[in-house]
């Protein structure tokens, strides 16, 4: 059960739901619901107050503005990321990411802002945010702010969102080559053991651009750098990306659970990393 000491308050709009968080400390926000009310049930979070927030409206989009930018709504729900006509065209990845996670029944009340914002570091947005160079816009009463995704999350189910703040949008930038998803879970619908993606751009058999990121392995999603520094300008065979990701992974520091030990979360991390990268290179310029 919920426990029934809190306050409800469903926002108007943005303004409004900003004007409440000024005046009224411990409030939690709630959109879907799929990651704070479990977390209520177990007593892990008792707020004092709860802010709705799923019904305003100027938080759910997806579009592309005049730079070419993607930008997406913090309310838009996983189903709606998944099955989007502009996603599947301008970001096939997110859309594949989207449709891993968890059931449908998830998918249609989760929403893409209460993931980030909840910061599990299984989740399933963050390695393909992180390889798509992706930025959140924070909206507070004093204005707006833009901080990269690769900053907003400081430790597990920690970001850099202040108290008096929402998480209005996302921005994804234009971006070139192919990009892909990997989840590996003990079933369909799990948080992830691991999860990974990619982004592999070639010409004429060189990588001009590569970009790797793990999640479930550490206390947050990160990019392995390393790796990517010393895969661009060569040309991938499976031998380079053998010896390569066997030595990337070792900066990895997953927990040992009743799901894995932190071995076995390593040598996964290679086989989904080697993995992504044979998909990708195997499809072409």
């Amino acid at each position: 059960m919920i426990p029934r000491k809190f306050e409800y308050y469903r926002a108007r709009d943005v303004e409004d739901a900003l004007e409440f968080l000024s005046t009224h400390g411990d409030s939690k926000i709630i959109a879907g619901g799929q990651s704070l009310v479990p977390l209520m049930k177990l007593r892990i979070a008792s707020p004092s107050y709860l802010l709705d927030i799923w019904r305003i409206k100027e938080l759910r989009y997806v579009k592309v503005d005049e730079n070419g930018e993607l930008k997406i709504g913090a309310l838009t729900t996983h189903s709606e990321l998944e099955e989007s006509p502009l996603i599947k065209e301008r970001c096939p990845i997110l859309s594949l990411t989207a449709e891993n996670i968890a059931d449908v029944q998830v998918r249609n009340r989760g929403t893409i802002g209460g993931s980030l914002c909840h910061a599990d570091p299984a989740a399933d947005y963050y390695p393909t945010l992180l390889v798509l160079d992706a930025k959140v816009v924070l909206r507070g009463k004093k204005g707006r702010r833009v901080v990269p995704i690769d900053d907003f999350v400081v430790a597990p189910f920690t970001t850099t969102i202040e108290e008096c703040e929402i998480l209005e949008e996302i921005i994804i930038p234009h971006y070139s080559g192919k990009a892909d998803f990997v989840k590996f879970a003990r079933r369909e619908g799990d948080l992830a053991i691991v999860n990974a993606a990619a982004l592999l751009d070639v010409k004429d058999g060189v990588v001009q651009e590569i970009k790797v990121a793990v999640g479930g392995s550490g206390p947050r999603a990160i990019r392995l750098k390393d790796l990517e520094e010393k895969l661009t300008g060569k040309t991938l065979d499976k031998s380079l990306v053998e010896r390569e990701v066997e030595w990337a992974v070792e900066v990895l520091d997953p927990p040992s659970d009743v799901h894995g030990s932190s071995e076995y979360r390593r040598e996964m991390a290679k086989v989904i990393i080697k993995r992504l990268l044979s998909n990708l290179s195997s499809r072409g310029e």
